[in-house]
């Protein structure tokens, strides 16, 4: 019998607190040829292919550093890597002096997953995949288009190239949450260790670059979040500003310091067209929304700028190797794309899901997203689901808190004792979107999936245009 305790968390899984945020953007005094020129690739993987062995394009491998807007498995891959180690030695102290047979070698497998309306996706085999969409994001599809076998995400934690399916690293390192900037606080304390220039030395860490390899550079939207939800405080947003511009530039010179040969960098895009803060553009906005929609777009167009000059500062150094798809002016055409589409049946100021749920699972019987395995097995209480609102964070820290339910655990771990296999159980972590406005509605006729991240349709076509910045075969 499975043990649900039930959360509720906001999709502000991808919006970080910012407290505080370190330092501003020095002068550059010495040649930033060099930056980055110490990372440790002596573990690094050859794994890429030739040209000729390619036969989409010329590229010899593709790789991803960025954020919700481009991750696949990535938050769900990361946020084991990183939790994994906390869960054994919480379950570890939690266990010690319990009188039960076999609890003290109960040994707890962590998953992390997103599904349910607009999250997450089946591939052809039927494998499920977490994403902030309802398919691919267009980064991930791009790969396809490029020519190469279907992505893997990695991380910072993993250390070896063999850990998880015998295919060495994987190629993909955005996560969904992930800033350019460091964040404080407990947001922080998780997602930190997958700032973009994090990515970027993992990346560097794990494969050796070879003669043609890109890479899809995407980043900065969660940046522009947690300044425009924290508008007020100048001294914080100069801070944010400043960190994350330091780090993309750090992160690009990182890559092409090591050979890397072709970058595409995504600009964020325009936050005024988001559902997120599309009220603060509407006639009727009261003056603070006012406010703050002029604040949205006057920083949107700084962070653009800065971004735009690094990257002319890198191509005087790199031959132009860092091209710009640019999404902040982009962004309208896109909408206008697909209100065009179909004209009669379109919504583009709301996101199909207007609800996300976050569980904890005690399973002592199977990974609960293994292919097959329904999404019944996830009923919930419609009321307990409604009244139990929760933060992201405070969700995670039901997990990292553990010892504190020690009489709820041990009741659970009672029930598995009459098992022969009661040593073995799974705790999985899931967020699903919910659609309760109306379920029958199609999420096709959607530009959003949630009040911040695109459908599947979109990152297809965005996938496309992508595509079209490179000669393929």
């Amino acid at each position: 019998m499975k043990k649900l305790l039930t959360f509720l968390m906001s999709t502000g899984l991808i919006v970080p607190t910012v407290t505080g945020v370190v330092a501003c953007l020095p002068a550059t005094k010495f040649d930033p040829t060099a930056i980055g020129t110490g990372i440790d690739t002596s573990g690094a993987l050859d794994d890429s292919i030739s040209s000729e062995e390619n036969e989409k394009s010329d590229f010899t491998n593709y790789y991803i550093v960025g954020d919700s807007l481009s991750d696949v498995d990535g938050i769900g891959t990361y946020m084991v890597k990183k939790l994994q180690p906390l869960l054994d030695q919480v379950i570890g102290n939690l266990t010690q002096g319990i009188p039960i047979p076999n609890l003290q070698n109960l040994k707890v497998n962590l998953k992390v997953a997103l599904d349910g309306d607009g999250y997450g996706f089946a591939d052809a085999d039927d494998n499920h995949h977490s994403a902030f969409s309802n398919g691919g994001t267009a980064g991930y599809l791009l790969n396809e288009e490029l020519g190469f076998k279907p992505m893997k995400s990695s991380n910072i934690f993993v250390t070896e190239p063999n850990d998880d399916d015998g295919e060495g690293y994987g190629n993909n390192y955005a996560v969904g949450g992930a800033t350019a900037a460091q964040m404080d606080g407990f947001m922080g304390s998780i997602l930190n260790d997958a700032t973009i220039e994090k990515q970027t030395v993992a990346l560097i860490k794990q494969h050796k670059i070879s003669t043609n390899d890109l890479t899809f550079f995407e980043i900065g939207g969660n940046d522009l979040f947690a300044m425009i939800d924290n508008y007020k405080d100048t001294a914080l947003v100069d801070r944010v500003f400043n960190e994350g511009i330091k780090s993309i530039r750090t992160g690009i010179y990182n890559l092409l310091n090591h050979g890397m040969s072709k970058i595409l960098f995504m600009t964020p895009p325009k936050m005024n067209e988001v559902p997120k803060y599309g009220a603060f553009f509407k006639e009727d906005a009261n003056e603070e929304q006012k406010a703050q929609a002029k604040f949205i777009e006057e920083i949107g167009e700084k962070y653009q700028k800065a971004i735009l000059d690094i990257i002319t500062e890198v191509n005087t150094y790199y031959e132009n190797k860092v091209e710009v798809f640019d999404l902040y002016n982009e962004f309208a055409d896109i909408l206008d794309w697909f209100k065009n589409k179909d004209v009669d049946n379109n919504i583009i100021d709301q996101g199909y899901t207007d609800e996300s749920g976050g569980y904890y699972v005690l399973n002592d019987e199977t990974n609960a997203l293994l292919p097959g395995v329904a999404k019944d097995d996830f009923i919930y209480e419609k009321d307990d689901y409604k009244n139990g609102i929760v933060t992201i964070a405070e969700f995670i820290q039901k997990i990292t808190e553990l010892a504190s339910l020690a009489g709820g655990f041990s009741k659970s771990a009672r029930s598995y004792q009459t098992r022969a296999e009661g040593t073995q159980t799974y705790v999985q972590l899931l967020m699903l979107g919910r659609n309760t406005k109306n379920p029958t509605w199609d999420i096709k006729n959607y530009f959003f999936t949630d009040y911040v991240h695109p459908t599947a349709q979109v990152h297809e076509y965005v996938a496309k245009l992508l595509a079209k910045k490179f000669d393929l075969k």
